[in-house]
């Protein structure tokens, strides 16, 4: 860069140079902003991921707790049909858990409360139904 020739073009390069300075230090502040920003959004994606793994290892304890639940469900079940068999009556069949339906749709209990004529049968899938 060559010197000003002039007191009028120095005054002209130094304005200049302040309002680049000024433009920058705007980009700089901007930029800043962007960082923390992005600093938030890596915090929060480490807090997701750490939350993630305490799910995983309570999905685990609980998957053990359901297989656990249903080795003693098949358990109780084969003793109950020994102690029936030893009183000499037909076992009846009970449903399992893997054997339970699903809960019903809001759709399905609509058509179930339509086609009902049992009133208090009625009330219950309308509060089922409201209970969603």
């Amino acid at each position: 860069m060559e010197a000003p020739a002039t007191l009028a073009d120095a005054l002209e390069a130094l304005t200049a140079s302040n309002v680049r300075m000024t433009e920058l230090n705007g980009e700089v502040t901007a930029l800043n902003q962007l960082l923390t920003e992005a600093s938030t959004a890596i915090s929060e994606r480490d807090s997701l991921r750490a939350q993630v793994e305490l799910m995983d290892k309570a999905n685990a304890e609980l998957a053990a707790q359901l297989a656990a639940v249903a080795a003693n469900e098949q358990d109780a079940n084969s003793k109950a049909v020994e102690i029936v068999a030893s009183i000499g009556v037909e076992p009846a069949t009970v449903a399992t858990v893997e054997q339970k339906s699903a809960p019903l749709t809001r759709s399905q209990l609509e058509a179930a409360c339509a086609a009902t004529n049992d009133p208090k049968e009625r009330a219950r899938l309308r509060n089922e139904f409201l209970s969603r």
